[in-house]
């Protein structure tokens, strides 16, 4: 793999100034973000619109299309263990959740670029419905305690081990959902614990909502404020350990940018599926997508060291050498992204293992999975690859050494 890296400095004064994201008001909608220099623009929004379409989006439980076979499988994977359902009354805990964000210290609704991570919840009164990436999968409620007319307790039999509910504004119907999963490596249990701030569906429009929205190509999500959970259960109130807003508060003194200007080489992934990331000590400080001419820009940015990273989904990093910036600079940087597809293969010969034989290959099928699709893949004839594709992927599946290639 090789990269080509080239930084010029278009000007060092003051007097550059290049205007923040920053929210502001065109024909009643109020945008936090207004892009239209690329070629597919990109509007992030509050929508105040209560019949607006994306409400829909964010609150849509049904499961059809390739949700309906994955929520299946869960379904299967259940009564495979000879699972025996109880049935258990919520006591008026509302069944459908979707997910919050809190931004500049609001607690809000967000319909994001990309739904892949949108997540929801669902309770009938024996399973939970978990939504992730993959589509919505069952899960036993094996106990139900209401601890007081605010808490709840599940227990539930799956790798997420028990879900705690805690009710902290019943008017607009927001509560924290906190999950326990444990697993036991080499004989010790590790329990991991994480928080979301949910709201029922049926009162999803009582808060503040804010749409991310591009018209072609996915585009970057929304930055959030971090929540203290822990305080804002206890206070009831939503408590802030770190805001991610930061960037629209600072002054003209720190209108630093960076033009960047991608060329790829050898490589048939589309802009759209490549990102740029400015590092900073090996932390991401900005990220943002590339055009279709593959033009990028960064701007607001600190003095200081930096470097930047050209990436996309199962490929390596292509990383420029490390620069500095100076106040107020405008830095135009040249990189080259030269990688070639490695799961490239002749049509004339049976493709090999990398441990190089070519017994039990069969070939990985990507997209939408069919019953029938599934059913070959329990036979062995083929792999199910899942539905990400990013132009450059493996085409094979060895079902001896567990590989794809």
């Amino acid at each position: 793999m090789k990269s080509s890296f080239h930084l010029k400095v278009l000007c060092v004064t003051l007097s550059c100034y290049v205007l923040p994201i920053s929210v502001f008001a065109v024909s009643d909608t109020l945008f936090i973000i207004k892009d239209t220099t690329l070629e597919d623009s990109h509007y992030v929004f509050w929508e105040t619109n209560k019949n607006s379409k994306f409400y829909k989006y964010v609150a849509d439980f049904k499961i059809n299309g390739f949700e309906k076979d994955t929520y299946k499988r869960s379904l299967h994977q259940l009564r495979s263990n000879k699972t025996v359902f109880r049935k258990f009354n919520l006591n008026g805990l509302p069944k459908e959740w979707i997910i919050l964000q809190v931004y500049q210290g609001k607690i809000c609704l967000y319909s994001p670029n990309d739904y892949y991570s949108h997540f929801k919840i669902k309770f009938t009164d024996s399973t939970m419905i978990f939504w992730s990436g993959e589509g919505p999968e069952a899960m036993q409620i094996s106990q139900l305690q209401q601890l007081n007319s605010n808490q709840y307790e599940f227990t539930i039999k799956d790798r997420i081990t028990k879900v705690e509910v805690n009710l902290i504004d019943k008017d607009k119907g927001i509560a924290i959902f906190t999950f326990h999963q444990t697993i036991v490596n080499k004989g010790h249990k590790e329990t991991s614990i994480w928080h979301y701030l949910m709201i029922d569906k049926s009162k999803m429009r009582k808060v503040p909502f804010i749409v991310n929205y591009s018209l072609n190509s996915k585009k970057y999500e929304l930055d959030f404020d971090e929540v203290d959970f822990l305080k804002t259960a206890k206070e009831k109130r939503v408590s802030i350990l770190k805001d991610h807003s930061s960037n629209e508060k600072k002054e003209a003194m720190h209108a630093t940018s960076i033009f960047g200007k991608l060329q790829k080489t050898n490589s048939s992934l589309p802009y759209s599926d490549l990102s740029a990331c400015l590092i900073q000590q090996n932390s991401i400080v900005q990220q943002t997508g590339i055009n279709a001419s593959g033009d990028f820009q960064f701007t607001n940015i600190d003095e200081g060291v930096y470097s930047i990273s050209i990436s996309s989904y199962k490929i390596k990093d292509v990383k420029s050498p490390s620069f500095t910036l100076k106040l107020g600079d405008t830095i135009k940087i040249d990189m080259v992204y030269e990688l070639p597809c490695p799961f490239t293969f002749s049509s004339k010969l049976t493709p090999s293992c990398f441990i190089n034989h070519r017994k039990n290959i069969i070939p990985i099928v990507y997209g939408y999975v069919t019953s029938e699709l599934y059913e070959k893949s329990k036979k062995g004839l083929l792999h199910i690859g899942g539905d990400m594709l990013t132009g450059c992927d493996p085409k094979y599946y060895c079902t001896i050494d567990k590989i794809a290639f």
